[in-house]
């Protein structure tokens, strides 16, 4: 980037407003300062400053240093702008992915046109938790597509916790899992039979008849999509009661063609 403006334009991308890359550039420009000095480089109040520093250390962009005693604020590494564009890529992929069922669905039936519904995305740790979590408000079925265990993105205290919470309660679990990954489901879902495997039931189809980019579940008036890969999470619920209704029909159709395990 030769200009400003170019990388204004980049950190604009990533989801930093005019302000947060201004206390971000001057930090990088100047190195550490303290808030009463960033206020004074930026000439943004300090209250804004104290504002913007929260939300860039949540991003993990800036970090706060202890000098004899003083907290200053310094940028962190660059890799961490590398995570946040791979977030931004890997969200776009899920919704564009997405975008076509849901805008073929509002071509096909004209009822939709003003529909109920609502989208939601999260991303990091807590955000995909509160998704896995949802799932256990599941009233009747769960319809899943698999490729990966979902626990394996809770860590270890959560994941206990999730199962303790499933077997209180009584919902089905149905999983559509591509050949290649059922093995290595099937070892990974040994804690949770151990639970209740009796409420879970999985089919399996070749991967070239289905092929799971990411997990999506199917339950209650709702669609969740989680995705991750290695410290980047994110996740989409989609709620919508004729969307749902659509993608259960679909999905217990192919059901019916899958082979047992």
């Amino acid at each position: 980037m030769k200009s400003i403006e170019g990388v204004l334009k980049f950190l604009a991308e990533i989801g930093l407003d005019f302000y947060e890359s201004k206390v971000y550039l001057s930090l990088i420009e100047y190195g550490k300062q303290t808030v009463y000095e960033l206020s004074k480089s930026t000439k943004i109040s300090r209250t804004n400053v104290y504002r913007i520093v929260e939300r860039l250390k949540s991003l993990g962009l800036i970090e706060e240093k202890l000098v004899f005693g003083r907290k200053y604020l310094v940028s962190a590494g660059d890799e961490k702008l590398e995570l946040l564009v791979r977030e931004q890529e890997a969200k776009s992929n899920l919704l564009k992915t997405i975008l076509p069922e849901i805008k073929a669905l509002f071509r096909t039936n004209s009822n939709l046109r003003n529909p109920d519904y609502e989208i939601i995305n999260y991303k990091g740790y807590e955000g995909v938790r509160e998704v896995i979590f949802n799932l256990l408000s599941t009233k009747d079925e769960l319809r899943c597509y698999v490729s990966r265990d979902i626990l394996e993105v809770l860590d270890e205290d959560d994941s206990k916790l999730w199962l303790d919470e499933f077997k209180k309660r009584t919902f089905l679990i149905k999983e559509i899992v591509t050949e290649n990954y059922l093995l290595g489901i099937k070892a990974s879902r040994t804690n949770r039979n151990n639970n209740d495997g009796s409420r879970i039931e999985t089919r399996s189809l070749p991967r070239s008849d289905l092929e799971i980019h990411f997990l999506t579940y199917i339950f209650n008036n709702q669609i969740a999509y989680v995705s991750w890969k290695s410290e980047i999470m994110f996740a989409t619920e989609v709620f919508t009661e004729r969307f749902s209704s659509l993608e259960k029909q679909k999905f217990d159709l192919i059901w019916k063609n899958c082979g047992l395990v």
